[in-house]
């Protein structure tokens, strides 16, 4: 409406700020914006049963390892923890096809556990892994993206419910 005002009115250099004005407010809102979608949509799990309870939530199956290594596997298909230990070498997560559908979670803060903790990722694994909140994920990326999608899903709809 200012930018009307202004051209029926004034000068070319008036249209011209107007414009400029108009403008950079429509930028700044779109960059607050992304901002807050981007931060609401931080894959964060504080612990290795929060991420357990959201894959059970989608059909998903978990096991936890025997007691020494801590981790928690999560598989698109039941799958036995002897047969897991065969096919999902930590040396080399999602980098080979038996990684296929297949997770493993490590808490890095526990209470069981308190840093500084013996295990580190950037030594501790090979492949694909990432952080989500207080856990390393690794193994199968597209398994990985899949379950980053349907929390960011999840989360989106739970921000746009939210008064």
């Amino acid at each position: 409406m200012l930018l009307i005002v202004a051209l029926l009115r004034s000068s070319k250099r008036t249209v011209l700020v107007s414009g400029i004005v108009l403008l950079g407010g429509i930028v700044m809102f779109a960059s607050i914006q992304c901002v807050r979608q981007h931060s609401s949509q931080q894959i964060a799990f504080a612990t290795a049963e929060e991420l357990q309870s959201f894959a059970e939530a989608h059909g998903l199956h978990c096991q936890r390892e025997v007691a020494g290594f801590g981790g928690v596997f999560i598989t698109e298909s039941k799958v036995s923890l002897k047969e897991l230990a065969q096919r999902a070498c930590k040396a080399n997560c999602g980098l080979t096809p038996k990684w296929k559908g297949i997770l493993w979670i490590k808490e890095l803060d526990s209470p069981d556990h308190p840093r500084p903790s013996n295990f580190d990722p950037d030594k501790d694994l090979g492949g694909k892994w990432r952080i989500w909140g207080n856990l390393v994920v690794a193994g199968d990326e597209e398994f990985m993206d899949r379950l980053e999608a349907w929390y960011r899903q999840e989360h989106q709809s739970a921000n746009h419910a939210a008064p």
